[in-house]
């Protein structure tokens, strides 16, 4: 299972924005840092369970969100969502339970 979710993390790498995950990534300085370059990350984060359903997805840009942020719990279902710019909330983010019902919303600064 893990040979196949790396093809194809690798295999969207080469047509998308860089694809980063847990293993090849550190956060260093309030920044999201590659370990293979040494400097701050701008693409896609990804985080799975080890079912292979998605835990968790941010955008990244120099090392800050900046973007969409989604996370799901293990059943699938979403768990909260949001969207950055340079590293602060913009917007309300929303975090959800029980098959989609909102627990809390958080407006931005």
């Amino acid at each position: 299972m893990k040979e196949v979710l790396l093809i194809m993390v690798l295999s969207v790498t080469v047509f998308a924005n860089e694809i980063y995950t847990d293993k090849n990534t550190v956060w260093e300085d309030a920044k999201m840092i590659s370990v293979e370059t040494n400097k701050p990350i701008t693409g896609i984060f990804k985080v799975f369970y080890k079912n292979g359903k998605s835990k968790e997805e941010v955008n990244y840009k120099n090392g800050q969100m900046d973007g969409k942020i989604k996370a799901w719990y293990p059943t699938g279902e979403l768990m909260r969502e949001g969207q950055y710019k340079d590293g602060l909330l913009v917007g309300i983010g929303k975090q959800y339970y029980n098959c989609c019902k909102i627990y809390y919303k958080k407006a931005s600064i």
